[in-house]
């Protein structure tokens, strides 16, 4: 059990709940096993080891709940400002921009083809292409996408690169600075800030770029109006039939590195 400061009123309304629940419990069982006491003469002393371990499982249940419902009395006024939402961030984030342009190159993975950064960049609304290069440059650097001349395509497949892996390419991913010193404070907050580092970095160490994609696709494909997937019917389809979407001016190219599917005869050609 976690060492931890518990009030006198938060420990006296778990006990009583957890109390009641026991003794509830205590009757539930004892009325069952009257009632079901032809049961031990065909089964024998099993049936008494099977009921102990069942009652000894909900005992266990009602002393986490009430553990749980101390916690929660005692940080009442805590839980209840964790309902309010969140503020809404005035811009994206360096985090979130990047994911938005590895999203793309993701639905051009699965596509067939390549994009320019021109395209990249007025698809996702970022801006000026010399800033996307600086950015995808980093990326490259990472070993996470590809940039052959004006081509940028993900370098190997979107399941295999985690959020973590992006925010760490472009420098997102620092840990925070922790407290130095002996003093039980700054041992105690440190090796909290550590914890919570490494939890935020689980979360984003078992999230995929494909886990991202996937209910995006969904819901841009859900859409009555084609037009609102990225990289649109027409120009997925001539990118993955090797057609002609590079020569005019569409952005997409074909790209023999990104994902193909042999049952296509036309996959793979450039």
């Amino acid at each position: 059990m976690p060492s931890a400061q518990v009030r006198w009123g938060a420990a006296a309304a778990a006990a009583v709940l957890a109390g009641s629940g026991l003794i509830v419990l205590r009757q539930v069982f004892t009325t069952g096993f009257i009632a079901l006491a032809g049961i031990e003469r065909l089964y024998g002393t099993i049936s008494a080891v099977a009921i102990f371990v069942i009652a000894a499982g909900f005992a266990w249940t009602i002393f986490l709940f009430g553990i749980s419902f101390a916690h929660a009395v005692q940080f009442r006024d805590e839980l209840l400002a964790h309902d309010a939402p969140p503020p809404a961030a005035k811009k994206p984030g360096p985090l979130e921009e990047t994911t938005q342009l590895l999203l793309r190159l993701t639905e051009a993975w699965h596509a067939g083809v390549a994009l320019d950064a021109s395209t990249l960049a007025e698809t996702c609304s970022r801006g000026r292409p010399d800033d996307l290069r600086s950015r995808m440059k980093r990326l490259g650097t990472a070993g996470l996408v590809v940039v052959e001349g004006e081509a940028i395509r993900l370098a190997r497949p979107p399941d295999t690169i985690t959020l973590y892996a992006v925010a760490r390419a472009i420098g997102e991913a620092a840990p925070r600075a922790v407290p130095k010193g002996e003093e039980p404070a700054s041992a105690i907050l440190r090796a909290l800030y550590m914890r919570a580092d490494a939890e935020e970095r689980g979360v984003l160490q078992g999230t995929s770029l494909e886990d991202v994609y996937r209910p995006h696709a969904r819901k841009m494909s859900a859409g009555t109006d084609p037009g609102n997937l990225r990289l649109g019917a027409e120009a997925a389809s001539a990118g993955r039939k090797g057609g002609s979407g590079g020569k005019h001016g569409s952005g997409v190219v074909p790209s023999a590195g990104a994902h193909t599917d042999p049952t296509e005869p036309g996959d793979g050609t450039v």
